[in-house]
């Protein structure tokens, strides 16, 4: 897409910001089931359609990429990327002797009851070297109820056809990931990025 970090050593996630659309929930799912609901900042239910920004930081550097809530009010709800708005890439520097980059093509979130969040596409991470590592899956745990924000790791295996002898493998790496919404917070419709909110609820 379009960016360019300069990033400290203890780099916050990007936020970024995409237009959320308000409206009712997806069918009800079977009686006594835990679901999770994500909302508005005021608490409106957001329905399919809702658009989206989601942001997922691998080693200190972001991208940020932008899709749609597919469903919502389930066990695992989902949000889906198509088309070139949902990959990005990112030249971060760490210091002045090593930059990161990190690019990426997001394919879907899955947010589930249990707090789980797994973000799959193709990413790839180069380090100085090059030392270069690839993956499909982040998964972060997120507070509910609270935000939709979190945090982990992943162990990376280098691609040593792309890579320099030395590479370390494997690497262990921190993870961040959020998905944000667009809201209108005052009269003058001065948009700002929000968190979805989330929370549990059993549906009798």
């Amino acid at each position: 897409m379009r960016r360019i970090y300069a990033l400290g050593a203890s780099a916050a996630i990007a936020l970024a910001a995409a237009t959320a659309i308000a409206g009712g929930a997806s069918a009800a799912p079977l009686a006594g089931t835990k679901v999770l609901d994500l909302e508005s900042p005021t608490k409106f239910v957001l329905g399919k359609g809702a658009e989206v920004i989601t942001t997922v930081e691998a080693d200190a550097c972001p991208i940020s990429m932008e899709g749609l809530l597919a469903s919502n009010g389930k066990s695992s709800d989902t949000l889906a990327f198509t088309g070139p708005k949902a990959s990005d890439n990112s030249v971060c520097e760490i210091s002045p002797e090593f930059t990161v980059t990190l690019s990426g093509t997001l394919k879907s979130v899955s947010l589930t009851a249990a707090g789980k969040a797994t973000y799959t596409g193709t990413f790839t991470l180069t380090l100085p070297g090059p030392c270069v590592y690839s993956f499909t899956k982040v998964a972060v745990a997120e507070k509910i109820p609270g935000v939709t924000s979190g945090s982990g790791s992943i162990t990376l295996k280098v691609r040593k056809a792309a890579s320099v002898a030395n590479c370390g493998t494997p690497l262990k790496v921190p993870v961040k990931a959020s998905d944000e919404i667009e809201f209108d917070l005052n009269p003058e419709n001065v948009h700002e990025p929000e968190f979805f909110l989330i929370d549990t609820s059993d549906k009798a």
